[in-house]
């Protein structure tokens, strides 16, 4: 019986430690409300390292946004300095538009120096009438002897299609018998129209024998076939020029009755070798017989 007691007062003290130990253990081990806080905790720092993060990336982007409105281009003109080079050629191209939509150049009136002498004509004439050339003419048949070329200085030019330009047919005796003019249809107001369009709709010969002071009556010019007006290169395929020619009869300023002649042509000749189409030259001549 005085055996047992040590052997039982060891069990007991066995037990108590084991004890003791279990709740240092469990004093140790952090609990669950302990564990969310630290977790809570990091999931804090990691959002404000995102928000850093991503303030960071937004203002680098918007200084490259700014270096690239600032950015010249390969010309060596800003952006805003090229926007406004494409607006003035643009306004440069409406106004060049609008003014061949204008007419520019007054017609002298031809009625007026039949029958008169070429120094009479071409004081008659006005508009700054200059000759430029005289050449005798020798035709059976023809009552022309001299052409006389001259040219209207005082009337705008056009750089790409030439000067307003009168032309004389004198008799044996120096009489204007026949005269004509030729101009470049832009300053006359008929702009880039077509070819048919200027002769079809805008009625261009009529007009300008109207203001040469000879009377056509409108409607009655018909547009030939086109494979008639126009001429293709060897290729076949590139138009070259565009051309028809027109004769009637018409009623002067001064009553009398004249036959007429007329010549529209269209040359692409140097539109093909630069690729621009307005480079193409527009001219058309008029003229009046009395014999």
């Amino acid at each position: 019986m005085k055996k047992d007691m040590p052997d039982r007062e060891k069990q007991q003290e066995t037990s108590r430690d084991h004890s003791n130990k279990k709740k240092a253990h469990i004093a140790k081990s952090p609990t669950r409300a302990q564990s969310m806080h630290r977790a809570f905790a990091f999931i804090t720092v990691l959002l404000v390292f995102l928000v850093v993060c991503l303030i960071i990336v937004l203002s680098m982007l918007n200084r490259a946004g700014s270096n690239v409105s600032l950015q010249q281009t390969s010309d060596g003109q800003p952006q805003e300095q090229q926007q406004q080079d494409s607006s003035d050629a643009s306004n440069d191209e409406e106004e060049e538009e609008e003014s061949q939509n204008t007419v520019q150049t007054s017609i002298p009136n031809l009625i007026n120096v039949m029958g008169m002498q070429q120094t009479d004509a071409l004081r008659t004439i006005g508009h700054g009438a200059t000759v430029t050339s005289t050449t005798a003419v020798n035709q059976t048949g023809n009552s022309i002897v001299s052409s006389v070329n001259v040219s209207l200085t005082q009337e705008p030019g056009d750089s790409k299609q030439g000067t307003p330009t009168v032309y004389l047919g004198l008799n044996a005796q120096g009489n204007v018998i026949e005269a004509g003019y030729s101009a470049p249809t832009s300053l006359l107001g008929y702009g880039r129209l077509s070819f048919a369009d200027a002769i079809t709709n805008e009625h261009i010969i009529e007009q300008t024998l109207s203001r040469t002071g000879l009377t056509v009556s409108t409607g009655n010019i018909e547009l030939p076939a086109k494979q008639d007006y126009s001429t293709y290169g060897p290729d076949g395929h590139t138009l070259v020029q565009e051309h028809a020619n027109f004769q009637g009869q018409g009623v002067g300023s001064n009553g009398a009755v004249y036959n007429w002649s007329a010549r529209l042509i269209y040359d692409y000749t140097r539109a093909n070798s630069t690729g621009n189409l307005a480079d193409a030259t527009h001219v058309i001549y008029v003229f009046i017989d009395a014999q």
